[in-house]
């Protein structure tokens, strides 16, 4: 059903491309979408025989971290709402998928600052609604859908009168658009009508040359080390549980380059170490895993340069979303640290934007956008983050960050 849903959004990519006229003008609603919903569907290519649950556990974490643009991030946090619910269930009914389809109207509103309708957010509220209203205990899955698509249609057409911008250009919603080719895409998987098929694409694999690592050779670059953890009850308090726990103890056993974060009772983590049985040893102190993976970086696909010791932290680090040599010098002239490539039509992902944070070696880290497009996903990226404090400044133009960095005093204290 996922895959298509991801399906009949691709084919219509173009399309709600064209519908978009807010909050940007910038044409790339079904571009943002399309790759967020791709970053679920690769967690979940290879997941033959799963539950419902387990499902949607892999997929909402996909999205989470392949969330892009407004749009993308709010499509996230709707898998993420309706997961609450799911990853309960090994098999669901329409009434469990009522319950987790609520669960992503709250979520979602919940992750807008200022929840603005006519937008994806009353689409899928109220279809869900609808749905969740009309169904009895003898309702089908199928009946479900039916119900939820029937109404998204109508609050898509809706849209343009709740909007004026939407009514000035003649338009429905972009966000709304997309959202329902994923539910009727997944509806028509259902019942049979379209039979999508999806392959994990983004990492191209090369060929593994053993031979970069001999009997005569010695580790030096360590391990390439990442997993995803399920904390367990038995074993620690999941809501209580902070991450900065098993951080600090990564750190202490020769970690470097540790991400780790938290989503409900999920714990991502990436650490480069010369002994992973260690690093898995420390963590299973709190769960079980779920996914592992380990390779050694003098023979990996992608042979990653070795660490350079880390300098003591810094108080703050600067961040700056930009596009192009001349502008990305230039910001950097003025006072940014580091530069996450991306602007309008090219929004950064959740995951691009952790990668950067993980790059920064200070105690605050400061972040300008610079394209209302891209606040949401620096915000997820932000609330997702635990080794440093970051600060989303709500730039909306390079110009707005130029002013930003020119009053910025180096050897400032006081963030």
């Amino acid at each position: 059903m996922l895959c298509g849903g991801a399906a009949l959004l691709g084919a219509h990519t173009a399309e709600v491309n064209d519908l978009n006229v807010f909050p940007v003008p910038d044409g790339d609603t079904g571009t943002n979408m399309s790759k967020t919903i791709e970053g679920g569907l690769d967690l979940i290519a290879d997941a033959d025989g799963l539950g419902v649950g387990e499902i949607s556990a892999l997929f909402a974490k996909g999205v989470l971290m392949g969330a892009r643009g407004n749009s993308g991030v709010i499509l996230s946090q709707i898998f993420a709402g309706i997961n609450e619910e799911l990853s309960k269930y090994e098999q669901v009914r329409a009434a469990e998928l009522a319950l987790a389809y609520r669960a992503g109207v709250k979520r979602s509103y919940d992750a807008v600052q200022n929840p603005t309708e006519g937008t994806i957010l009353t689409v899928f509220r109220e279809s869900t609604e609808y749905a969740a209203e009309n169904i009895t205990d003898a309702s089908t899955v199928e009946d479900f859908y039916r119900l939820h698509i029937e109404c998204a249609r109508r609050s898509l057409e809706r849209t343009k009168e709740i909007l004026p911008v939407l009514a000035e250009a003649d338009v429905v919603d972009s966000g709304g658009a997309g959202y329902l080719y994923i539910a009727m895409g997944m509806y028509e998987a259902l019942t049979g009508e379209l039979v999508p098929h999806y392959t994990a694409h983004p990492h191209k694999e090369s060929r593994l040359d053993i031979d970069a690592f001999t009997r005569d050779s010695v580790l030096e670059f360590g391990y390439c080390t990442e997993f995803m953890l399920r904390l367990t009850t038995a074993k620690c308090d999941p809501d209580a549980f902070d991450p900065k726990i098993l951080i600090s103890e990564l750190e202490q056993l020769g970690g470097e380059s540790i991400v780790a974060y938290k989503d409900i009772d999920l714990v991502k983590v990436h650490v480069h170490t010369f002994t992973p049985g260690d690093v898995f040893t420390a963590a299973q102190k709190y769960g079980e895993f779920l996914t592992v993976k380990v390779e050694n970086m003098s023979v990996g696909h992608t042979v990653e340069k070795p660490e350079k010791p880390r300098a003591p932290k810094k108080k703050y680090s600067v961040l700056a979303v930009a596009s192009g040599e001349g502008i990305s010098a230039l910001l950097c002239d003025m006072g940014a640290d580091a530069i996450i490539a991306g602007g309008q039509t090219a929004n950064p992902s959740t995951e691009e934007f952790i990668s950067a944070f993980d790059s920064c070696s200070s105690e605050h880290i400061i972040v300008f956008p610079n394209n209302k497009n891209v606040f949401l996903a620096a915000k997820q990226a932000a609330d997702m983050y635990e080794a440093a404090k970051v600060h989303i400044v709500p730039t909306k133009s390079i110009m707005q960050c130029y002013g930003a960095l020119s009053v910025i005093t180096p050897g400032i204290t006081d963030i």
